[in-house]
């Protein structure tokens, strides 16, 4: 079993920016529960995947989030603090998929 105390915890607008992508029509899956610097959420939109980390608008990457997102070789993790973050993420991979 996890060591709760390894495990991530919600940022106070994990919600509100999860629902954000899904009134954008993506699929959302939840991580936060992962820990060790993984992802708040995986992302699917236009038959892409990447990663969000869900941040307060003055939240601060932690040191397992920054050596996570280092080591990390799939897509850039993007980081979503409001409404305007997820519209700019969602934009882009429509875009990408559209040149692929």
């Amino acid at each position: 079993m996890r060591n709760p105390a390894r495990q991530g915890r919600p940022d106070a607008n994990h919600g509100e920016i999860r629902k954000y992508y899904e009134d954008l029509y993506c699929s959302v899956v939840d991580s936060h529960e992962l820990g060790g610097g993984f992802g708040d959420l995986i992302i699917g939109c236009s038959g892409l995947t990447e990663i969000t980390e869900v941040k307060t608008a003055d939240g601060e990457i932690l040191p397992s989030q920054q050596t996570f997102r280092k080591s990390w070789r799939g897509s850039k993790i993007v980081i979503a603090r409001n409404l305007q973050d997820v519209v700019d993420h969602v934009q882009r991979m429509r875009a990408k998929q559209a040149r692929i």
